[in-house]
């Protein structure tokens, strides 16, 4: 036959069975994404191997036509010398040699034509086992490239639910780390507004300062804690009675950041 089958499957599966993804393309894409684009190649893979099967039965079916066609006129050829053999009988002799080997010529002409479509079946046959285990071999290693995609995509989701674990964890955190803070600057305003009254003066640290306020507070304490140490000193202990005895200017002075008792 004058096509040939070779080309004509490479022809049809070129733009169909080997689709070039963009070289950094992939790097960008997502396991899930990865995933679905393999099973579209799969699923253009076999459909286009059963386009090729059904277009090669329906030559195959030709074939056979025009095998049985042929016999079918070798029969009528055959009945045709039948019915004529009386009227050659009375031609001349080289007459009927010259229509006999006419229908020789003709007889090996058609076995020939039988022949080389026998051939060209026999070869068309072959070609297609070769693509079907071509197809298979690649349809083999996508499945095993998907089931890669998969076991990566599973480890994937695992990664993320971890990670999703692990932010609502520092979520958490975060949150009672703020309420504590606000709880602590809470309690750092009351007791500087305490200090603040006790003082009777206007107090030159802004509201929204804690860290000015826990500084005031801090002198304070250390302030009371001088004046406890001055009166341990000035006052007996339990066991003597007290003495009434005036706090000492110099303690008093001490106490310029605190409330004086």
């Amino acid at each position: 036959m004058a096509f040939s089958l070779e080309d004509y499957f490479r022809t049809a599966l070129e733009g169909k069975l080997f689709v070039k993804m963009p070289e950094r393309e992939d790097e960008y894409l997502t396991p899930a994404t990865r995933l679905l684009e393999k099973r579209r190649e799969m699923a253009e893979i076999e459909h286009a191997l059963r386009a090729q099967k059904e277009e090669f039965q329906m030559k195959m079916e030709s074939l056979q036509q025009r095998r049985e066609e042929l016999e079918r006129k070798e029969e009528e050829l055959k009945d045709s010398i039948f019915k004529f053999d009386k009227f050659l009988r009375f031609q001349e002799i080289s007459e009927m040699v010259n229509r006999f080997n006419t229908l020789l010529a003709t007889q090996a002409k058609l076995v020939k034509r039988e022949s080389d479509s026998q051939e060209t079946m026999e070869q068309e046959r072959a070609q297609l086992h070769q693509y079907t285990e071509e197809m298979q071999n690649a349809i083999l290693q996508l499945n095993n490239k998907l089931a890669g995609l998969k076991i990566k995509l599973e480890k994937a989701q695992s990664t993320t639910l971890q990670l999703e674990a692990k932010w609502a964890h520092i979520l958490n955190t975060a949150v009672k780390k703020i309420l504590l803070l606000g709880q602590i600057k809470m309690a750092t305003f009351n007791i500087f507004q305490i200090l603040t009254k006790q003082m009777r003066q206007q107090p030159d640290i802004p509201l929204n300062d804690p860290l000015g306020q826990l500084d005031q507070i801090h002198d304070c304490l250390i302030d009371l804690s001088a004046i406890l140490t001055e009166l341990e000193k000035n006052y007996p202990t339990a066991n003597h009675p007290y003495k009434v005895e005036p706090v000492p200017a110099a303690l008093l002075s001490k106490t310029d950041g605190c409330p004086r008792p």
